[in-house]
């Protein structure tokens, strides 16, 4: 059943409801007050006639406001209306009445009808004369307004009704035809969040379901393109991990077969070929170790937010990782502390240096400043520098500078490091230093610094 149907029919009901409920209290109502409202309209009825009687003659007495016996001392009818069948009883019962102005009022059975009777004692001073005038009334007659009454409440009830549902009908068609709009958009836009729904030319519950929904299209649209490039990202990532992963399988592979195949071969074939299999599998570590941590930044995962002291950090790294061969120095002007995971900060500097070390040439410097509220990282080798073409390259997955694809590294250090520098809200690039090569990390400094502060995303 559709709501325009329902919603009229509940409508339909209502009013019946309400007109049969009102038409029941009237009746009640009526039923309650209607005997007591004839007694007095008989007895009023019943005096008047007696004031006419006292004033004039009798038998020329016309009343033509109810039925009306005139009868004397003796109960002798001088006037009346229609005749009873039983009317000798019925005088016996109303006209014993001690004098005139007395009332008597009863409830009389005549011809198998009841009544509402009311005998009043009257006297004519100028004639002489003395009698009882008595008024009756049936008592059907309530029962005769009652039938009346509820054939119009159900006339009423009816017309209303019928009325109602009319009305209802067209304007639920009305209310709900801006629904029909949203229905059918909405199904013209199922296989695609392109479209919008119309905007409502009201500021009511339907302008602003239609708001709601065109802002959940726009969410569901920009979480498609969203997915879309994940997928994207994700199917590239795997390809090239099942690039980077089966030359290190195949050296071990081939190795392990040579071994097996021939073990009385020399012992220095016996040894490169273990050495190849410590090597490659060491590469393949390595290789699986950077792959769970882009993974784990893909999933967004929740970096520890704590004061670290990144002077103190590059002092200590450069110390550590310095040689004879290639030194490193530091170029420091600013003690500097950020929030953030110390951690994954020491693990973003040790794999600049590694990259400055491995691809560059000379001595490696490490700067830090203090710029307003951000920390300017900077390593910095002097080397021959990026090619062009390759700075915003630099940061992809598995992106080598050597075209010919250099087994040393895994090709993920500086997309390790992009990262790590996003989840801490910074920046990374690349550029020339002419001589060298240079890596620029903006890291942001908070007003104060605080190990109780909100852990930025991964």
């Amino acid at each position: 059943m559709s709501l325009r149907l329902r919603s009229t029919l509940g409508s339909m009901a209502a009013v019946f409801v309400a007109i049969f409920v009102f038409g029941a209290a009237i009746g009640w109502l009526v039923r309650i007050s209607a005997p007591a409202d004839q007694e007095k309209r008989v007895a009023a009825q019943a005096a008047a006639l007696a004031a006419l009687a006292e004033t004039a003659r009798p038998e020329t007495v016309s009343f033509p406001e109810g039925d009306f016996y005139l009868l004397d001392d003796e109960l002798n009818v001088i006037s009346a209306t229609t005749r009873l069948s039983d009317e000798a009883d019925i005088f016996d019962v109303l006209a014993p009445v001690a004098g005139p102005g007395k009332t008597v009022i009863s409830a009389i059975e005549a011809e198998g009808v009841q009544y509402q009777a009311t005998a009043v004692g009257w006297r004519n001073d100028d004639l002489g004369r003395s009698g009882v005038a008595i008024v009756y009334e049936r008592t059907d007659r309530v029962d005769e307004q009652l039938a009346g009454l509820r054939a119009v409440v159900w006339l009423a009830a009816i017309f209303a009704t019928i009325t109602a549902g009319v009305a209802a009908w067209f304007a639920s068609g009305r209310a709900l035809r801006p629904l029909r709009s949203i229905a059918e958009a909405a199904d013209e836009i199922a296989d695609t969040t392109t479209d919008r729904l119309p905007p409502a030319p009201r500021d009511d519950e339907i302008g602003s379901l239609t708001a709601s929904l065109n802002g959940m299209l726009d969410r569901l649209a920009a979480a498609r393109v969203q997915l879309r490039e994940s997928v994207t990202r994700q199917e590239q990532f795997v390809a090239d991990a099942s690039h980077e992963l089966r030359s290190p399988m195949t050296t071990i592979r081939t190795n392990a077969e040579f071994l097996m195949s021939r073990p009385d071969a020399a012992p220095e074939d016996i040894t490169n070929a273990a050495a190849d299999i410590v090597a490659e599998s060491e590469r393949m570590s390595i290789l699986v170790d950077d792959l769970l941590t882009l993974a784990r930044a893909d999933e967004r995962q929740a970096l520890r937010s704590e004061p670290v002291n990144l002077t103190g950090m590059l002092a200590r790294l450069a110390h550590d990782l310095t040689s004879a061969r290639r030194p490193i120095q530091l170029a420091v002007t600013d003690k500097v502390t950020v929030n953030g995971d110390g951690a994954a900060l020491e693990r973003l500097i040790r794999i600049l240096i590694d990259n400055a070390l491995r691809y560059g040439a000379g001595t490696v410097t490490l700067g830090l400043q203090r710029a307003s509220n951000e920390a300017i990282l900077t390593v910095q080798d002097k080397g021959p520098g990026f090619r062009s073409g390759q700075l915003d390259k630099v940061f992809d997955r598995f992106f080598r500078a050597n075209p010919a694809r250099s087994p040393q590294g895994t090709g993920l250090g500086l997309a390790i490091a992009r990262s790590t520098v996003e989840a801490h809200q910074g920046t990374i690039r690349a550029e020339n230093a002419n001589p060298g090569g240079r890596i620029v990390v903006s890291l942001p400094i908070p007003a104060t610094v605080s190990s109780t502060a909100n852990p930025p995303p991964i």
